[in-house]
C-alpha cells in the first residue's frame, strides 16, 4: 500500500509547484432559445486565449509586472458585497452589440457595465439569469475576498488586437475565506469583441468546493451560463500549476456558432526526429468547432511553405469533438535541418468550405537529426529521510539501477518536508529545483524532464525504453578534488547536429555516492546518490544554440566548508565519494537532452605535463580501432583502461615497466556505441587522462 502514498507540501503561495496530471475537460456547448443567442461559447485548455498573456499567477504581483489594483480584500469586507471603483476601458468594445466604455467590478466575481448600479451581487451565486445581477453583466460569480486578496488589472497585446484581464486574484470559496484559494479572470478582447472566462490556478483544503456561476447576462431575462454554473468547478485544483499550461477558459463569442469549422489543434510528431527514421506520418489533433457532426474531410499539409500533400479522410466527429489524425501519406525529409510543418482540413462533408479561415491551420517546427548517441537517462529524486514512503522508492530504484549498470543516472534532492523536516542535506538549491518541475508532493521522480511519478511504480522496462531513445547530444566531462575543492570540466558536443534551441541550459551537479548522517524517521539507513552542491547554482549555465563543430565547454569550482559540520546544508561525508553529473535540459519544457558523470582525474592529469605530452591516440576521432603510444622519462608499470560518458569500464590493459617505451597498444571500440570515451592512463604516481571521439 506505500506505493499510494505521499507526503503534500501544504500551499498557501502559488509560486509553489503541482503534481502534473494530463487534463481532459469535455467541450461543453449549449444550445439557447433566440432570445439568448447573441453569445455561443466553446471551452478550451491548456493554455491563455491567444496567449498574449503567458506570466505565471502570483498574489498580487501588481508591484512587480505592470499589474494595478482596483480593489484590494479585507476582514471588514469578506462578508460584506462590495463595488470597486468606475474603470475605463483601454480601447473599444461592445458587449451584446451594445458599445461600452467602463465597468466596476464586485467583490463575489461581477463585472457590469451597468456602473450606475448601486445593488453588489451576494456572495451567494445563482444560476442565469437573476435577477442579483445587473444589466450588461460578466461574471466568475461565486467567490469572496478577504485581506491579501484582490481585484488587479492588466492590458495585454498591441492593438488592434489588445486583451483588457480583470483577475480575482488569491480568492476564496464563498464561506472558507481562511481555507484555498483560486484565481480567475475576465477578459476583453478588442476588435473581436469576445469575452473568455479563464480558471487559472486553484489550491488548498477548500478549493475542491469552488462553485461558481461563469457567464454573460445582458439583462433580466437574457443569458448566457457555461454548463454546470451554478456549480461549475475550477478544473485547475488537480494540477495546480501557476503558469498557463494547465489553465481553462471560455471563449463566448457573438453571434451563432458556425456550421463548419474545423481546427488543427497541435501537430504532435516529435520535435527532434532522426533522418535515418524517416520517412514520418505527419500526426495532430483537430477540433470540430462547428455547430454540425463532420463526417469526411480532406486532409491537408505542407512543409517549409511548399506543395500541399492532400489525402482523403472519413471519420465522425461531434461538434467540440477531437480526432486524432495520422496523414496518410508519409513525409520524407532528405537532410538534416529545421522544418515547419502546416496542416489544415478542407472539403467538410464533401464540399463544404470550412467558415473560419483564421483558425483552420497549425504547424510546428521540427529539427531533423543527423548523427545520434546512446542516451544516459537521468532519474532526479525529491525525497527526504523524515518521508516513511520515500523508502520503498528509493530502495525500488537502486534495484533497478543496480540491475542495469551503465544506462542511467540518479541525483537525490533531499526535501523539507514532511514534518520535522529536518533532513539535514535539503538546501534551498534542492528545494528550489523541486520547484522547477512546479512538485508540491514526495516520493516524486523526474525522468529525462518528463516522466512525473512515484519511484516505487518506476519499472525496468520504463527504464528501457527511456534508454532506447537515442541522443543527438554527447556530454563528457573530468574533475578533481583537492582538499575540499571540487573543480569540473565539461564538454557538450551536438556531434555533427545543429540545435536551434533559444532556451538551453546545462547543469554540473556535484553528488555523494553513499551518506548515512543524515538518518531521520523514515526507516532508512543509507541513501545514495545525494546532491550537495548544483554549480554555480539551481539555475545552471545558459548554453546559446549549438551548432555542428563547435562544442561548449563549461568549468566551474566549488570549495566546500571546512571542517565539515553535518548542519551545514552543503556539507559532505566523504571528499572522497564526491561525483559531478552534467546534463543538458531545454529551460522551458524540462526536457533532458543527455546526461553524464565526469571522470575522476588527478591534478597532474589535467595541466600539461611530460607524460601528457608523449601519449598520442589516433585516430581520433575513431570509427572504432584507437593506436595508444606513449614515451616515459622512466621505466614503470602502467595500466591503460577506457571509460564511457557514464563512468563505466569499456577496455583496459596492464603494460609491464620493461616492454612499456614506445610500445603500440591497440583498443578496440567497435563494439562500443558512439560517444564520448576516456583514456585513463595511470603510470605510478601519476594518471593522465585523454578524450577519444568514437563516431561510426
Amino acid at each position: 500500500m506505500l506505493k499510494n502514498l505521499y507526503f503534500s507540501k501544504a500551499n498557501s503561495n502559488p509560486t509553489k509547484s503541482y503534481m502534473k496530471k494530463l487534463l481532459l475537460l469535455a467541450g461543453a456547448f449549449l444550445t439557447f432559445s433566440a432570445a439568448q443567442a447573441q453569445y455561443y461559447y466553446i471551452n478550451y485548455n491548456g493554455s491563455n486565449p491567444r496567449g498574449l498573456n503567458t506570466e505565471t499567477v502570483g498574489q498580487n504581483p501588481n508591484s512587480l509586472n505592470g499589474w494595478s489594483t482596483i480593489f484590494a480584500g479585507s476582514t471588514a469586507t469578506v462578508n460584506t458585497p462590495t463595488w470597486s471603483a468606475v474603470q475605463t476601458l483601454p480601447f473599444a468594445f461592445s458587449l451584446g452589440g451594445t458599445p461600452v466604455t467602463s465597468y466596476k467590478v464586485s467583490n463575489t466575481g461581477v463585472l457590469t457595465f451597468s456602473t450606475a448600479a448601486t445593488a453588489v451581487p451576494p456572495v451567494s451565486n445563482l444560476a442565469l439569469p437573476s435577477t442579483d445581477i445587473p444589466d450588461n453583466s460578466i461574471m466568475a460569480w461565486g467567490i469572496q475576498a478577504t485581506t491579501g486578496d484582490y481585484i488587479i488589472t492588466k492590458t495585454f497585446g498591441t492593438a488592434p488586437n489588445r486583451q483588457h484581464w480583470i483577475q480575482f486574484n488569491s480568492f476564496s470559496q464563498t464561506g472558507n475565506s481562511s481555507q484555498g484559494f483560486t484565481y480567475w479572470s475576465i477578459v476583453l478582447e478588442e476588435t473581436t469583441n469576445e469575452v473568455h472566462i479563464v480558471d487559472e490556478y486553484s489550491d488548498g483544503a477548500a478549493a475542491t468546493g469552488i462553485s461558481i456561476t461563469a457567464g454573460i447576462q445582458l439583462n433580466s431575462t437574457t443569458a448566457v451560463q457555461v454548463a454546470a454554473s451554478p456549480n461549475l468547478r475550477s478544473q485547475t485544483f488537480a494540477t495546480k500549476d501557476p503558469s498557463p499550461v494547465d489553465n481553462v477558459y471560455y471563449t463566448f463569442t457573438p453571434g451563432t456558432q458556425p456550421a463548419y469549422d474545423l481546427s488543427v489543434t497541435s501537430i504532435t510528431n516529435a520535435k527532434y526526429p532522426f533522418l535515418i527514421n524517416g520517412p514520418y506520418n505527419i500526426l495532430g489533433m483537430i477540433r470540430n468547432l462547428g455547430a454540425t457532426p463532420i463526417t469526411s474531410f480532406t486532409l491537408n499539409y505542407k512543409v517549409n511553405g511548399g506543395a500541399t500533400v492532400s489525402a482523403p479522410v472519413t471519420t465522425n466527429i461531434g461538434p467540440l469533438s477531437t480526432f486524432q489524425f495520422s496523414h496518410a501519406i508519409q513525409w520524407a525529409p532528405t537532410a538534416a535541418g529545421t522544418y515547419t510543418i502546416e496542416a489544415w482540413a478542407t472539403d467538410l462533408n464533401g464540399t463544404n468550405a470550412d467558415m473560419v479561415p483564421a483558425n483552420d491551420s497549425g504547424s510546428k517546427a521540427v529539427h531533423v537529426m543527423e548523427y545520434s548517441t546512446p542516451r544516459t537517462v537521468l532519474h532526479e529524486v525529491f525525497t527526504s529521510s523524515t518521508c516513511p514512503p520515500c523508502k520503498p522508492g528509493n530502495q525500488n530504484l537502486r534495484n533497478i539501477t543496480l540491475a542495469n549498470p551503465g544506462k542511467s543516472i540518479d541525483i537525490k534532492y533531499q526535501q523539507d518536508f514532511p514534518s520535522p523536516g529536518n533532513d539535514p542535506y535539503q538546501s534551498q538549491e534542492s528545494i528550489n529545483r523541486r520547484g522547477v518541475y512546479k512538485i508540491n508532493s514526495i516520493p516524486r521522480m523526474e525522468v529525462d524532464g518528463g516522466w512525473d511519478g512515484n519511484a516505487n511504480s518506476y519499472t525496468a522496462n520504463m527504464l528501457n525504453t527511456a534508454r532506447n531513445k537515442q541522443s543527438f547530444i554527447a556530454i563528457s566531462g573530468t574533475h578533481t578534488i583537492v582538499g575540499h575543492t571540487v573543480t569540473a570540466h565539461a564538454t557538450i558536443d551536438p556531434i555533427g547536429n545543429n540545435l536551434p534551441n533559444n532556451d538551453l541550459v546545462a547543469h554540473m551537479v556535484i553528488t555523494e555516492k553513499r551518506t548515512i548522517r543524515n538518518v531521520r524517521t523514515n526507516g532508512e539507513t543509507e541513501f545514495f546518490d545525494v546532491m550537495k552542491k548544483m554549480m554555480p547554482d539551481e539555475n545552471g549555465t545558459t548554453v546559446a544554440p549549438l551548432t555542428a563543430g563547435n562544442p561548449v565547454t563549461l568549468n566551474q569550482a566549488y570549495t566546500f566548508p571546512f571542517p565539515v559540520r553535518v548542519l551545514n546544508k552543503d556539507s559532505v561525508e566523504n571528499v572522497s565519494n564526491l561525483e559531478v553529473v552534467i546534463f543538458l535540459q531545454d529551460r522551458v519544457t524540462k526536457e533532458v537532452f543527455q546526461a553524464a558523470k565526469s571522470v575522476l582525474a588527478s591534478p597532474a592529469g589535467i595541466a600539461e605535463n611530460n607524460l601528457a605530452s608523449t601519449l598520442s591516440v589516433y585516430p581520433n576521432p575513431t570509427t572504432g580501432l584507437v593506436n595508444i603510444t606513449f614515451t616515459p622519462e622512466k621505466a614503470e608499470n602502467a595500466v591503460l583502461e577506457i571509460y564511457n560518458a557514464v563512468g563505466a569500464r569499456v577496455w583496459n590493459t596492464a603494460i609491464s615497466a620493461q616492454e612499456i617505451n614506445g610500445k603500440l597498444i591497440d583498443a578496440d571500440l567497435s563494439g562500443q556505441p558512439n560517444g564520448f570515451y576516456f583514456l585513463n592512463l595511470k603510470y605510478g604516481e601519476q594518471t593522465v587522462t585523454k578524450k577519444i571521439v568514437l563516431i561510426k
